[in-house]
């Protein structure tokens, strides 16, 4: 919430979900946003090039062998033994050997090593981390602060890199919290994953799931989400990096994929390394199909660097990481698998209806009936009513996922329009990339509806003080009341009074 005093926006000097601050009442020095802009920019120029003059002093495929290693050994890390996925670091490793793979100019005189290559992931990482504070900058989910007065026209980039510190501000906190939602486990449900990816190695090491996809789909949709979401969340690395749609189209299915690694045995040490020319008559074994296509999908190298660098060729060799492609397999179901994935997710939708909201409700000392209609006006379905003492809540239930690029602002910005147009009585979708809306019958008409007909149900007017509307979504909504109607997450249900 805004500031009580001044109604400005608050902000998070040491991060969410810290102690909140506001820039007036707090005296913090808050630069204008496109000034803010334009110095993060600068600093990101100046950083990307302190970075690429210090990896072209490697050996350019020595490198990129290790880093692929190094993403290999944290794939298996997570598969063998259950830890929280740290989606930064396995991007990080991709990102980067893609863009290594695009760069020339190499000196070759250090050595990459496990020590030094981690280090370069550690040090690329917090840039992909300035990289993300930037794209919240630009978004207005994120401020640019300044320790100490400025002069902007003797301004160096020792002073930029010194005095300035991206902050966030409470506009993130849904987003934040949706996150944590989707991927913070309990100890319980840690040991159940674990246990699930301890069955689910069995795939890496050449026993493939019995599994048709819907049934693969609904068994393992939470991690699923997780991977397709988490990996899909920012369009820094999403569009440049983890778009698969060339995998669609060509209708690459995810256990193709293991099937290529899995041909080959997975050594323990490192990831196997296997001559291109067998590599490529494999590939044409398991596809039957046009190799060329297919080869340009598959390998990544010097001369074809538009597709995801799993299978990396390097000087007549390709090298084959089990682990990193299982996971990648499980990113791609809810991308080939598209319908499958969206009827679970609408199946999960109705769950949300029909079980978690009733729990969230009932915990809260709230007597619950969901399901209401009147059979004169089938139209006015109501999802539920809640009742607590002399409060009465119309309740309507979205069970909306997480959705891909989630952290940018014209994603809230949707998420924010799909909520109000529940409430004014508008559908929304996009065709062809044109925006359509549908008239549907508005929540507002439905607490009215409730309010003049609640006889129907057994309900007397005269026995609530107040009969009010609320959203009840799966995450945590951008906005939080519009006309009148609440809107909050199924978690938040206990403090809605």
């Amino acid at each position: 919430m805004p500031c009580k005093l001044c109604g400005r926006k608050l902000v998070f000097i040491q991060g969410w979900p810290g102690t909140s601050k506001c820039p007036n009442c707090d005296s913090i020095r808050i630069v204008n946003r496109p000034l803010a802009i334009e110095i993060s920019k600068s600093r990101l120029d100046y950083l990307d090039g302190l970075f690429i003059d210090a990896v072209r002093k490697f050996n350019k495929n020595n490198l990129i062998a290790h880093l692929i290693w190094e993403r290999e050994k944290f794939s298996r890390s997570f598969i063998r033994q259950y830890q929280v996925f740290n989606i930064s670091v396995f991007l990080s490793y991709s990102i980067l050997i893609k863009r290594i793979m695009g760069e020339s100019s190499f000196s070759g005189t250090i050595a990459a090593n496990q020590k030094n290559t981690g280090e370069l992931v550690e040090h690329f990482s917090k840039y992909i981390q300035f990289l993300t504070d930037h794209s919240h900058l630009q978004d207005g989910f994120a401020e640019l602060k300044a320790k100490s007065d400025f002069r902007l026209e003797t301004l160096s980039m020792s002073e930029k890199l010194s005095n300035f510190s991206i902050i966030v501000n409470e506009d993130i906190i849904p987003i934040y919290q949706t996150f944590a939602n989707n991927q913070i486990y309990n100890e319980t449900e840690a040991q159940r994953k674990y246990e699930e990816y301890s069955k689910d190695l069995e795939a890496v090491e050449r026993k493939p799931l019995a599994l048709d996809p819907e049934t693969y789909i609904s068994r393992n949709y939470e991690v699923l989400n997780l991977f397709y979401c988490g990996m899909l969340r920012d369009e820094i690395w999403g569009k440049d990096v983890f778009d698969f749609a060339n995998y669609q189209r060509a209708r690459i299915t995810p256990d193709q994929v293991t099937a290529v690694a899995n041909i080959f045995q997975m050594p323990e040490k490192s990831p196997a390394i296997v001559d291109s020319g067998m590599f490529r008559v494999w590939l044409d074994r398991i596809f039957d199909n046009n190799l060329i296509e297919i080869e340009r999908l598959f390998v990544f190298c010097e001369e074809n660097q538009s597709t995801f660098p799993l299978f990396v060729e390097l000087e007549d060799r390709v090298l084959v990481p089990h682990a990193t492609a299982y996971l990648v397999s499980r990113l791609l179901y809810p991308i080939v698998h598209k319908e499958l994935f969206d009827a679970e997710t609408e199946r999960r939708s109705k769950e949300l209806e029909m079980v978690r909201v009733v729990e969230a409700f009932s915990e809260a000392g709230y007597r619950y009936h969901s399901n209401l209609t009147d059979k004169k006006q089938p139209s006015m379905q109501i999802d539920g009513i809640a009742m607590r003492n002399r409060e009465l809540w119309v309740v309507e239930v979205k069970g909306w996922r997480t959705r891909r690029y989630f952290e940018h602002r014209k994603i809230q910005d949707w998420l924010a329009r799909d909520l109000r147009g529940i409430i004014d009585g508008w559908k929304y979708s996009t065709i062809g990339g044109t925006q359509r809306r549908e008239k549907k019958v508005s929540f507002l008409e439905k607490l009215d509806f409730v309010k003049r007909n609640m006889s129907i149900w057994g309900f007397r007017r005269e026995d609530y003080d107040a009969v009010n509307g609320v959203i009840i979504i799966r995450d945590y909504p951008p906005m939080s009341e519009y006309e009148g109607v609440k809107i909050r997450s199924v978690n938040e249900v206990g403090s809605l009074s």
